[in-house]
């Protein structure tokens, strides 16, 4: 890979067996269809955990695709700093998973490198429950979720990465 091209990370985190639950996941599968620059990694991050310390020390910039609850109507689609993100984990309106994301991003800055730059797309849910579908608001604007997702990684694209830095 080109070392002037930034690591991009698309991770998805969700549960897909739990409606909405799992958007960040059922995103990321229509993501893995696509064909996507060398520099950009496509993961699904099932739901968290501090498994995802291994993604998050390998690149520049991490796009996190997950449910959020935000108090929007459903379908809502927001994208969040890593501040606000840390903010929404310690009030509980974030996906908490196993590990809430900021508690994962705290343990990767403690224990080995980290991206300067963390977006997460936060996509407002509808249906929670047991279905291994997307309800019908999620449903109709998927193409819009992931369109937003890919323009996140479209925008990862123009920054240094960490090794052109270092030289």
């Amino acid at each position: 890979m080109d070392s002037n091209r930034p690591r991009i990370l698309v991770l998805g985190i969700g549960n897909p067996l739990a409606g909405d639950e799992g958007i960040g996941i059922h995103v990321i599968e229509r993501i893995q269809k696509q064909e996507l620059p060398p520099n950009v990694r496509v993961v699904d991050g099932g739901t968290g955990g501090i498994d995802l310390v291994q993604f998050l020390e390998e690149c520049d910039c991490a796009v996190v695709v997950d449910a959020a609850d935000m108090k929007a109507p459903p379908g809502t689609c927001r994208v969040f700093s890593l501040d606000e993100v840390d903010a929404m984990g310690r009030s509980s309106t974030m996906s908490l998973h196993q590990a809430d994301f900021p508690s994962v991003v705290r343990l990767t800055r403690m224990l080995t490198r980290c991206p300067d730059v963390i977006r997460v797309v936060g996509i407002q849910p509808e249906v929670l429950r047991w279905q291994t579908t997307l309800g019908p608001m999620l449903t109709s604007k998927f193409d819009e979720i992931v369109d937003r997702v890919l323009a996140e990684v479209e925008s990862c694209q123009h920054m240094t990465p960490l090794v052109a830095q270092a030289t």
